[in-house]
């Protein structure tokens, strides 16, 4: 299963303007913390009960924020069972097909979120998404609004003060 998620980096802008944390996201660790979410929601599902190895790009923006975060999880079996950690491992793009198409399904999704959320056009879905999404829909996106991304991160907010 994958997840990827979109923001506009306008919203973000604004957003994170009034954020008053010790430890402030940037907009890609935002949407590193809302995939994580979502596995969180689907391995908590009845029945599943193996423990998840994450899988990031090395060298990506705020590597470090997504580690120390991680590492604060980590300690607290209530948040390592919610997200049903076991590791976190960074690894080179090219190492790693899962995460070449991981890149190609963000970049798509987020040229479908433009094309349909912020231009309003309503595009046809470039079919490079739709292979990429499957006839199993194994890959999921949510798109953030800006009242909706506002809420997330006074959650982050909320989390990072505690």
């Amino acid at each position: 299963m994958q997840y990827n998620s979109s923001l506009i980096w306008d919203d973000y802008n604004e957003v994170i303007k009034s954020y008053r944390g010790n430890d402030r996201p940037s907009a890609y660790a935002v949407l590193v913390n809302a995939c994580l979410s979502q596995v969180g929601e689907w391995a908590t599902a009845p029945g599943y009960k193996e423990y998840i190895n994450y899988v990031f790009e090395e060298k990506l923006d705020d590597e470090g924020w997504i580690k120390r975060n991680y590492l604060d999880a980590d300690k607290d079996p209530r948040t390592v069972e919610a997200f049903r950690f076991r590791t976190l491992t960074y690894v080179r793009k090219r190492d790693l097909v899962q995460v070449q198409a991981a890149d190609v399904n963000a970049w798509e999704s987020c040229r479908n979120m433009k094309d349909n959320v912020v231009s309003k056009e309503q595009k046809v879905t470039r079919p490079e998404l739709i292979s990429l999404k499957g006839k199993s829909g194994s890959v999921r996106t949510k798109y953030f609004e800006r009242e909706e991304l506002r809420l997330y991160i006074a959650e982050i907010e909320a989390n990072d003060k505690a």
